[in-house]
């Protein structure tokens, strides 16, 4: 069963870790119990008993990094994907200030201009100032736009996928150039309806720089409710400002208006008063609000863009009161005054936009020191984690690989039978050098380490060893005397042995010659010569007995040799 999981885990390692734990268990019991039936088991083995500790922790260290240093990245992609989001918000609100000061001196230049071709010749240096401040401010714009086109996405391509390609800065310019330079040749209204055209392009390219930057999806609600103040509050409030301006000065020189521009007059008024100027005071009070709730004590926004809102307010107001009494006016109403009030509070409407978008830009850039701030903190976490990492990893290995040193040449000198030098060992463990004592032994086997645990085991085998060979030699000492002992008896017994062979062939020679002088006198000396031969027959087995007893103390000599050695 369990090479079967082996093998499925080999072939479809999807399909087998997807059943869960048990089937990582029977990998594990697979990988430990049947290492035969497992080649790739083997390999694996082999492989891990071919690295040392210190690679097994390295390679361990860094099985864990890799998905820690997955998750940094991933986190700090994210934080650096929220600066460039800033970022680009920042472009977006940078490159709106020249469109809104652009709204604001077109809508003054539309107005000038009606008041020269009512015979306002007072107002043509005016009109000339107002016309080199637009051609600077393009200027300025064309520079921007040309830098933030391809990241804000206002290049023709992408302008003329959405249907804004007159939205265009460049051709905005164009319009613009053609406008004045046909100043004189057109009549009143073509001229209005070219200014109201740039004012419009302005307000889509304004609208699409928003989107484009972002800065209508601001993550943050205090810096948010500032970008719809400054993109859609504010170009609504100058485009009907410019128009009741516009409007108020048309009254004023008929004299004697109709019901439809009445109407349409009122609807301004009523549209600026409920709507714009609301607006404006709602989303800038929503952005202070949320702004000190997030930053407390540190929030700046209310302070100058809190008091030019208020003279924009005051002189909206004052227009709009102004504007509510043109409604009956006669001709004889002074058309000077009221335009000069029309362009003074478009021009307090530009300063707020100017204040508003100043404090965007300290809350952009306040949230990318946070957004830097965190980054840079979980980098420098990040590094002194690793380094801390690393050297408990470094003082470990070390921990377990020289004492493990130390032990394994203790173990190869007690292999080698060389006890004084795992005596020696055994002093470099931090112990006496000529054995430790039983309290230092059983006071390193407590030890939780397992390698100083293996060391107190090698001390008390070593202590035994000694003892032991103390007493072999010492009985091999006693062995070689009593070996030495037996020796000398034996030489002794030889030495008998050999008279007696010597006496006994003494002996059968004098038998013989008896035998021979006494022929004759056989029967009368029968029985002594059976006598003699039944000696003879003793002497033969007694010089047998002696060979025995010799090769047997031959042996005995051979095996005290060998116990000797």
């Amino acid at each position: 069963m369990a090479a079967t999981s082996w093998n499925q885990c080999i072939t479809h390692p999807k399909a087998f870790f997807s059943h869960g734990p048990l089937s990582l268990h029977g990998v594990w019991e697979c990988y430990r119990s049947e290492p035969a039936a497992n080649p790739r088991g083997n390999e694996v083995r082999a492989i891990l008993r071919s690295l040392s500790i210190r690679q097994k922790l390295l390679i361990s260290s860094l099985l864990y990094i890799v998905p820690l240093a997955m998750l940094l990245y991933f986190t700090l992609s994210g934080i650096r994907a929220d600066i460039r989001f800033a970022e680009t918000e920042k472009l977006g609100a940078k490159l709106a200030g020249p469109l809104e000061e652009l709204m604001v001196l077109v809508s003054a230049h539309r107005s000038l201009a009606y008041l020269n071709s009512q015979g306002k010749t007072e107002v043509q240096g005016r009109l000339s100032d107002t016309a080199k401040k637009i051609d600077s401010v393009f200027v300025e714009l064309l520079a921007e736009s040309a830098e933030f086109a391809p990241r804000l996405k206002l290049d023709e391509e992408n302008m003329k996928r959405v249907n804004l390609e007159e939205a265009r800065p460049v051709r905005i310019k164009e319009a613009w150039d053609r406008l004045r330079s046909r100043m004189g040749e057109l009549i009143p209204e073509m001229c209005e309806l070219e200014h109201t055209n740039i004012i419009a392009a302005l307000r889509n390219l304004i609208a699409r720089v928003g989107d484009t930057s972002k800065l209508i999806l601001d993550p943050e609600l205090s810096s948010n409710y500032l970008a719809d103040t400054t993109l859609r509050a504010v170009p609504l409030a100058i485009e009907q400002l410019g128009d009741l301006t516009l409007a108020g000065q048309q009254i004023i020189s008929r004299g004697n208006p109709g019901g439809q521009e009445l109407s349409r007059f009122e609807f301004l008024i009523a549209s600026i008063n409920s709507g714009s100027l609301r607006q404006m005071q709602e989303l800038f009070a929503a952005a202070v609000r949320y702004d000190a709730q997030m930053r407390g004590n540190r929030s700046t926004l209310g302070q100058g863009a809190t008091q030019a809102l208020n003279k924009c307010f005051d002189s909206m107001r004052y227009l709009l009161q102004s504007a509510r009494v043109l409604k009956g006016a006669s001709k004889g109403e002074s058309l000077q005054e009221f335009s000069v009030l029309g362009e003074a509070t478009t021009e307090s409407v530009g300063r707020f936009k100017n204040e508003a978008l100043k404090e965007l830009d300290l809350l952009l850039d306040d949230r990318m020191d946070r957004y830097n701030g965190r980054m840079y903190t979980i980098v420098y976490l990040a590094i002194f984690c690793l380094a801390l990492a690393g050297g408990l990893v470094f003082v470990i290995s070390l921990g377990i690989t020289r004492p493990l040193e130390k032990v394994m040449s203790l173990a190869g000198e007690i292999a080698e039978g060389n006890i004084n030098g795992a005596s020696a060992q055994i002093g470099r463990l931090g112990l006496d050098a000529d054995g430790a004592s039983r309290e230092e032994t059983a006071e390193l086997s407590r030890y939780r380490d397992e390698i100083w645990q293996l060391a107190a085991v090698f001390v008390h085998m070593t202590r035994a060893l000694d003892s032991l060979v103390l007493q072999v030699q010492r009985s091999g000492i006693q062995v070689v005397a009593s070996s030495t002992e037996i020796s000398a008896a034996s030489r002794q017994i030889e030495a008998t042995a050999a008279a007696q062979a010597a006496s006994t062939h003494e002996l059968n020679v004098t038998a013989k010659g008896i035998s021979t002088s006494c022929r004759l006198l056989l029967e009368s000396v029968k029985r002594v010569l059976e006598v003699a031969s039944e000696t003879l027959s003793l002497a033969q087995e007694g010089h047998q007995r002696l060979a025995g007893m010799k090769l047997t103390m031959g042996e005995l000599m051979k095996a005290t040799s060998s116990i000797s050695s």
